[in-house]
């Protein structure tokens, strides 16, 4: 449809989730007003910040700037996926797009709802990111150099296969049709992490269409991510994964992939290395997973299992 006047503009709805990180919070809603889109729904969300100045940043801000924007305050940590749910349940723009503590690139609404109107079978557009520090400073051009990713034609026509092995979509980078997120059933509250399970769902019915402009800055803290979230991380990923192993496209390769992350748990805790190797044995049945399963199982260290399976490679 044209979009020559401020009233064509479909509604979009961004949201921001908070949780100690105020003052970045700040610089990406500056990110999103400096965007000038005339049709926004922001929802902002704190999942109960325990370091006493984020919501009162926040709220400062809004307050100085007359910002027009729903803030929602937890007085428990609810997790990021039910306050995803939250804001499914409260969006009335066509589009969403969620922004934490990145950055928008000046005319990234534009750009992705642009595409969306002109391609109706598309459910997700999304676009490479600069990585930048702390301090905003730029540390890398392009996220998909930076991550191995090379977003071919191949790729784009056997997408969902591809994101099985790989998600390949940067959070920040990402807009999705609102109706179709209600679709697939919305996000996956016994996850940590939401969006790879939610590309994986929506790729496997709908189209997904890769933008060549820059859609914004991932930013990249310098403190170190715990072995602890690490672990956690991994656990979603076999989770999310083991959602498909009924799917045609599920290889040997992907397998392989979910084992990789449960080594990952390993690593940590040999605890969560059994519960993670049973639901791989569950899901797979395979010999392979069911012997990996037994090693945790009989408490052997890592190193003890490190040791094995190199011999049996």
């Amino acid at each position: 449809m044209p979009l020559s006047t401020e009233s064509n503009w479909p509604q979009v709805t961004i949201y921001t989730l908070v949780y100690n990180t105020g003052k970045y919070v700040i610089e990406a809603i500056e990110s999103v007003r400096n965007n000038d889109y005339p049709n926004i729904q922001h929802i902002i969300i704190d999942d109960c910040s325990t370091d006493k100045q984020s919501v009162h940043l926040v709220e400062n801000w809004i307050s100085e700037n007359n910002y027009p924007c729903l803030f929602i305050k937890h007085d428990t940590n609810k997790g990021v996926c039910y306050s995803l749910n939250e804001v499914l349940s409260l969006a009335s723009g066509k589009y969403m797009m969620g922004i934490g503590d990145d950055l928008f690139t000046p005319t990234r609404i534009i750009d992705h709802v642009s595409i969306l109107e002109k391609e109706s079978n598309v459910a997700v557009v999304f676009g490479d990111v600069a990585i930048i520090d702390s301090k905003g400073e730029i540390i890398h051009q392009s996220y998909f150099q930076n991550q191995g990713i090379n977003i071919n034609q191949n790729i784009a026509q056997n997408f969902y296969k591809n994101l099985l092995y790989q998600n390949v979509i940067p959070a920040v980078g990402a807009s999705v049709r609102t109706d179709l997120v209600k679709k697939v059933g919305g996000f996956d509250e016994n996850l940590i992490f939401e969006d790879w399970d939610l590309w994986l769902r929506l790729a496997k019915e709908f189209k997904f269409y890769s933008s060549s402009k820059l859609a914004g800055y991932y930013r990249k803290h310098a403190t170190s991510i715990t072995n602890t979230k690490t672990m956690l991380m991994q656990v979603s990923n076999i989770h999310t994964l083991l959602k498909h192993t009924q799917s045609p496209e599920f290889d040997s390769k992907v397998e392989s992939r979910i084992l990789y992350f449960a080594e990952e748990v390993y690593k940590v805790s040999v605890n969560q290395a059994n519960v993670s190797y049973k639901a791989i044995f569950n899901k797979t049945k395979s010999i392979k997973s069911f012997l990996l399963y037994l090693l945790p199982s009989l408490g052997i260290p890592y190193a003890i299992f490190k040791y094995l399976i190199r011999f049996k490679r």
